[in-house]
């Protein structure tokens, strides 16, 4: 039971230090024992995870595939109509797909709605070929393709709109350039540094705890200290800046980067706080001032995304997201049997009552010396604390000793089970998860150039410079537009989507979306017999089949009422 204890480092070197102080010999034993078990034993069971890990979800991204493309298959044939027309002569017309996709907006809430004007370049990029027709293998693209945001590159701005004369004269170019080049955007950092530097300096007692006495002038509702004095003119900086972008960017444009949407808010906060204190009233306190500029020197954190390692921990932690809370509910139903079963073995034994017999018990231990009676398992809540606790390890066999004093050593099992479970097995797969993520992420990132990579930061897949004529198919739209992933859905499978529409290309010189061979990204195994000869199979194999998902006979119903 010690060394079980001493392989989780919670009772060292406590465990070892009266055997270590007779004779030194015996610290051999132990480092021996911790090398070996905790350094080599436990680092192998996670790196047994980790393989079992990634082998398990290429397994199951395996079937996924093969069940998604088994149901555009039979999905496309229900489309179609006529069984008996050749499999070659078989497509689907702009008005078919445009039809689907207006069941689509009617019936399924989890899909974007989709305008007549994206329907049209959402059927131009399945249409790879340009024929106006998309056939079966075009047609394995149409999932992916609905995830896609097409967004207007060249909007008017509100100047350009309402006053051209001033937009195209030479001055107006030249602000509109000042305020795009990084250069302003250093000079704003740059202000946000001393900005920050004056709030620390301002607020440097407080930090320390040695602010015992207010400053008379602090707070008066009087702008009469040169701290107060540079905040105002801080805030009216961000001001201007908040003014130029709007002007020279237009209100839409602006409003597409959340830095932007941020910092207008704080500076439209700041603008309030400081009419609040130059006119005098009952709140009148040039603190407020500082407590809302305070949160505008949020944006510093922007200045560690010129650090690579840095935005690729942060790129990490939102693609785990998706899966952390299916690991997290994971977890929680471990933590819920156990906490329920503890609630059989040790609820009601835990307590400070003196009559009771188990208060008796517990007197002396270092259960009852550490105070630990707040964790047990008289109710669901206290055991969920608890055995959160637990997971943590640190100081558990000290809580482990209180619940064997009131019952016996044989539950020490009930604990060493959640520890192999909760601790070995579930938090290991957490870490493997991590690793993965981080790893794929990694090499992705490598494979791309330094454009692609600040496109890959904005879920940015690529750009329609003339709507016109999309993969050689000629639409009634004009002008530019950029495609983009809402940044949950492209951190989840933007590089999935990447290699499944590798293919594509929108247009001769007209458009682009990154393909597969610029990813530096290869397809092994079954990846590589995906695509159109994996339909091909799948064609093969449903042929025939009357097994069909019911949404699809609804919309081909739909389809046909409509006399399509």
């Amino acid at each position: 039971w010690s060394l079980l204890i001493l392989l989780t480092t919670a009772n060292n070197p406590d465990v070892m230090m009266p055997a270590y102080s007779q004779t030194r010999a015996y610290g051999l034993f132990f480092a021996s024992f911790l090398l070996v078990g905790l350094f080599f034993l436990q680092n192998l069971l996670l790196a047994q995870v980790f393989s079992s890990y990634q082998d398990e979800k290429q397994e199951l991204l395996k079937q996924e595939r093969r069940h998604r493309e088994t149901l555009l298959v039979e999905a496309f044939h229900l489309l179609t109509g006529d069984q008996n027309v050749p499999e070659d002569e078989r497509y689907l017309t702009p008005e078919i797909v445009r039809s689907l996709i207006d069941k689509l907006n009617q019936t399924h809430k989890n899909v974007r709605h989709i305008t007549r004007e994206q329907a049209q370049l959402i059927f131009a990029i399945l249409d790879q070929s340009g024929d106006e027709q998309v056939d079966l293998e075009e047609f394995g693209s149409f999932v992916d393709v609905l995830r896609l945001r097409f967004e207007r590159t060249d909007r008017p701005s509100f100047v350009e709109l309402w006053f051209p004369e001033t937009y195209s004269s030479d001055w107006f170019q030249s602000l509109k350039n000042m305020v795009q080049d990084k250069k302003f955007e250093w000079f704003i950092d740059f202000c946000l540094v001393l900005n920050g530097a004056l709030v620390v300096s301002q607020t440097f007692r407080e930090l320390t705890g040695r602010a015992d006495v207010e400053d008379a002038e602090v707070g008066n509702g009087k702008l009469d200290t040169w701290g107060e004095a540079g905040e105002t003119l801080f805030a009216v900086i961000y001001t201007v800046e908040m003014i130029l972008k709007l002007w020279t960017m237009g209100f839409r444009r602006y409003c597409h980067e959340y830095k932007n949407l941020f910092d207008g808010a704080v500076t439209l906060m700041g603008i309030v706080a400081v009419g609040v204190v130059y006119y005098p009233n009952s709140i009148s306190n040039a603190k407020l001032i500082r407590y809302i500029v305070f949160a505008r020197i949020l944006r510093l954190v922007r200045l560690v995304t010129n650090m690579p390692q840095f935005v690729e921990i942060g790129e990490t932690f939102v693609n785990i997201l998706p899966a952390a809370k299916r690991l997290l509910g994971a977890l929680f139903c471990i933590m819920f049997l156990f906490a329920c079963v503890g609630l059989e073995f040790f609820g009601g034994k835990i307590n400070t009552d003196p009559s009771s017999p188990y208060s008796t018990l517990l007197s002396g231990t270092d259960f009852a010396t550490a105070n630990y009676y707040a964790n047990n398992f008289n109710d669901l809540a206290s055991g969920m604390m608890t055995l959160f606790d637990l997971l943590i390890v640190n100081n558990w066999f000290v809580l482990v000793d209180g619940f064997t004093a009131v019952t016996s050593e044989w539950y020490r099992f009930y604990f060493i089970w959640f520890y192999c479970i909760g601790v070995l097995i579930t938090l290991n797969i957490v870490v493997a998860y991590i690793l993965d993520n981080y790893q794929k992420h990694e090499e992705h990132v490598k494979s791309m150039g330094s454009a692609e990579q600040e496109s890959h930061h904005f879920g940015k897949l690529g750009t329609i410079e003339d709507a016109a004529e999309v993969t050689g198919t000629q639409t009634s739209l004009k002008g530019g537009y950029e495609i983009r992933m809402d940044a949950g859905t492209y951190y989840q499978s933007g590089e999935e989507f990447r290699l499944r529409l590798g293919s594509t290309r929108l247009g001769s010189g007209r458009s682009s979306l990154e393909p597969e061979e610029r990813t530096g990204t290869r397809r092994t195994g079954d990846e590589e017999d995906g695509g159109g000869d994996f339909l091909g199979r799948q064609l093969q194999s449903t042929q025939g089949r009357g097994e069909n998902n019911q949404s699809m006979r609804e919309i081909k119903e739909v389809l046909l009422q409509q006399g399509v």
